[in-house]
């Protein structure tokens, strides 16, 4: 009986150290990703301030020919 006991616990904390260890692999997994999301984020902040300053020029260029009187 103490030999069973002795293999269940043996087990258990093989297991619990596997569990240990995937657990640390899913934070760096995590931790990786939540890097990428932030750059990309930070990506599409950048895209998105480039869109508005073009829509703003095409804007103010539409005006120019349109008080030049040139057919758009």
């Amino acid at each position: 009986m103490a030999d069973t006991v002795s293999k269940h616990r043996a087990e258990f904390a093989f297991v619990q150290l596997d569990n240990e260890r995937a657990l640390t692999s899913l934070r760096d997994e995590l931790r990786v990703a939540r890097g990428i999301v932030d750059r990309s984020r930070a990506e599409i902040n950048a895209l998105q301030t480039l869109v508005d300053i073009h829509h703003q020029e095409h804007k103010a260029l539409c005006e120019m020919l349109e008080r030049k009187g040139v057919p758009q």
